[in-house]
Formats: structure tokens, C-alpha cells, sequence
């Protein structure tokens, strides 16, 4: 026999609810969050070794002509430890957005671009992070220390030759990073002159100049002076002789 006190505690045990223990997830439908970074291109000196600096240039940039979807490419940009410097926001929640026309600096060609992530850069040494950022938070990033452009070296490799009755001169230069935007010639009985553009690219920097002139036989110096987007550079006198 239970007794009144027995009887109670049963029924007070058999009036209380069970609690209702959920179902677990069916196999492969587990809410895993998103880790995956954006790949999208992050090194703007591909072809350089790791660990290298990158040569000098007056913008750093990386670009892709069409990003997947996918990647859910939100924010990109350049950062240094302490700020960012430039940055692009592709989708705001609101769906992506291209990034549209773009062409590499001192090149004729323009196209639309889904991604473009640039920096212009002043002279000297910079310690660059390139981050790519999708919707979910995941960030992508790359760190490269870069040289900043200098101003042009000195003019060299000059050379005078008759063509025609008139003295072709020419002559090379590099642009440490920054294409030349112009020179300024000095011939001794001529006027000044100002060449724009018209340089032939030997190799990435180096630039070859021509310059048509009618001059008198003789005995002539000439002095040639380059300059690109930093500044100019040191000037150089030749000597040379019509004959």
C-alpha cells in the first residue's frame, strides 16, 4: 500500500509534462556558417618571388576581368597597418556590382572590369595589404612591400646620325616606375623644345626618344632632361658633330 503521501507524489509525477526532445538535423542539412575567404587575384607583382619587393611602380593594382558569383565579392582595398587608402564596395547587401571601366595607367585600352583593386603611390617604400571582403564577412589578404616611383634617371645611350639633311638625335631613359610625360631639349642656336610623348618601350621603364632636327654644320651640344609624374629628373649634355 502506498499510503495518502505515496499516492500523491504518483500522481503529481504522472500530471507533469515531459519535455518534448527535438529532432536532430537531417544528414546534410546542418546550417555550417560560411568560412570561405573570396578568391580573387591579391599580389599585384605576380611574377616576382615571394618576399621580393615589388619593382617600382606608380600604381599597384590587381584586376579580373569577370569574378563568379559565387565569391560574393562585397568590399576590396589597400590598407598599411595603420589606415586603409583605398578601398571599393561591389555589393552592399543590395546584390554586385561591377567595378566598369578601367585601363592600366599609360595604356590606350579601356574595358569593363567586375574587379579592380588599385593604388597610385608616391616615391619610397610602401608595405602594402591587398584585402578582398565577401558578404559573409570572410576577408581575404595579401601583404607586399612595394617601391614607390622616383623621378627618371638621366638621359644615355645618346646618339646623332644624318638622315636626309637633317641630324636625327636619340637617346634612352628610364622611368623608375612613372611614365615619361615629357621632355625638354636644348639644342645651342635652336629653340627650346618640349617633346610629349612619342617614346619607344625597349623593356618595362626604358623609354627611346627621337628628335628630327636642321641644324648647321658643326660643333652642337645638346642638353635633354626628362620628366614623368614625380618630377625631373637629372638633366645630360652631349656633345656631337655635323658633318
Amino acid at each position: 500500500m502506498l499510503g495518502k503521501i505515496g499516492a500523491l507524489a504518483l500522481m503529481v509525477s504522472l500530471a507533469t509534462p515531459v519535455a518534448a526532445v527535438a529532432d536532430e538535423p537531417a544528414e546534410g542539412k546542418a546550417d555550417t556558417p560560411d568560412t570561405t575567404e573570396p578568391v580573387v587575384p591579391l599580389d599585384p607583382c605576380p611574377d616576382q618571388p615571394m618576399g621580393e619587393a615589388c619593382t617600382r611602380r606608380e600604381v599597384a593594382a590587381v584586376w579580373q576581368m569577370t569574378v563568379d558569383p559565387a565569391e560574393g565579392l562585397a568590399v576590396a582595398g589597400v590598407r598599411t597597418r595603420e589606415e586603409v587608402l583605398s578601398e571599393h564596395v561591389y555589393d552592399d547587401g543590395s546584390g554586385f556590382t561591377p567595378y566598369g571601366l578601367w585601363g592600366h595607367p599609360y595604356s590606350d585600352v579601356v574595358s569593363d572590369y567586375d574587379y579592380v583593386n588599385e593604388i597610385w603611390l608616391a616615391p619610397g617604400l610602401h608595405e602594402l595589404t591587398f584585402f578582398a571582403r565577401d558578404v559573409a564577412g570572410n576577408e581575404a589578404t595579401f601583404t607586399r612591400t612595394v617601391h614607390g616611383p622616383e623621378v627618371p634617371s638621366r638621359p644615355r645611350k645618346f646618339s646623332a646620325t644624318e638622315r636626309d639633311g637633317r641630324t636625327q638625335l636619340s637617346w634612352v631613359t628610364h622611368g623608375r616606375g612613372s611614365g615619361i610625360r615629357h621632355y625638354v631639349v636644348r639644342v645651342k642656336g635652336e629653340k627650346r623644345r618640349k617633346l610629349q610623348g612619342g617614346d619607344i618601350t625597349l623593356s618595362p621603364g626604358r623609354q627611346k626618344r627621337f628628335l628630327l632636327l636642321q641644324l648647321d654644320r658643326g660643333r652642337h651640344v645638346v642638353r635633354i632632361q626628362a620628366v614623368n609624374g614625380v618630377g625631373k629628373g637629372e638633366a645630360r649634355s652631349f656633345v656631337f658633330r655635323v658633318r
